[in-house]
């Protein structure tokens, strides 16, 4: 990794802001407004994640795609042309980072997650992506069919990680 005051930037030479603005626990009343407000007041990458019990990323990525309207003072349609130019330049100094709920792992599973984060933001990449825990956390009732355990199944986060290969390789994640 290299560093200075603003940036670390990692192997795979991607600039991360030192400081970001973290999403988790604003609900639905404050996801768009908090994200709004942290991108007008500097903040150059926004940390998210699919546990939609703590994060709301359509919200979130309304927020971000608002943002970036307004800054480019665009009116035009996003299927534009011109949108999507102005759109994509401007998308490279913003940095979004999300995580994958270990309920999501497996391979297509998480292949699936992350085009839902990609569909969220409006994007075609996510700057990072995690996996959010290597394994569900003890639950009171485990074998509910809505625990985390239960949903997870037999799904690793081996399973998950090499989703995460595929879609390096296709450039959907730095």
């Amino acid at each position: 990794f290299q560093q200075n005051d603003e940036y670390v930037v990692t192997y795979n030479n991607v600039f991360l802001p030192k400081i970001g603005f973290g999403t988790a626990g604003l609900g639905f009343t404050k996801s768009y407004s908090s994200t709004f407000y942290a991108l007008s007041k500097g903040f150059k990458m926004i940390d998210s994640a699919q546990a939609k019990e703590w994060y709301l990323e359509e919200e979130i990525g309304r927020a971000f795609q608002d943002y970036i309207r307004q800054t480019i003072n665009d009116t035009s349609d996003t299927e534009d042309e011109d949108f999507n130019l102005k759109y994509k330049d401007f998308r490279k100094q913003y940095k979004i980072v999300s995580k994958l709920h270990p309920r999501d792992f497996g391979y297509h599973k998480a292949i699936n997650s992350i085009e839902s984060t990609l569909r969220a933001f409006g994007t075609d990449y996510i700057d990072v992506f995690l996996l959010h825990a290597p394994s569900c956390w003890p639950e009171e009732n485990e074998e509910a069919p809505s625990s985390c355990r239960s949903q997870m199944g037999t799904n690793t986060w081996i399973d998950a990680y090499k989703g995460l290969e595929e879609l390096y390789r296709r450039g959907k994640v730095k």
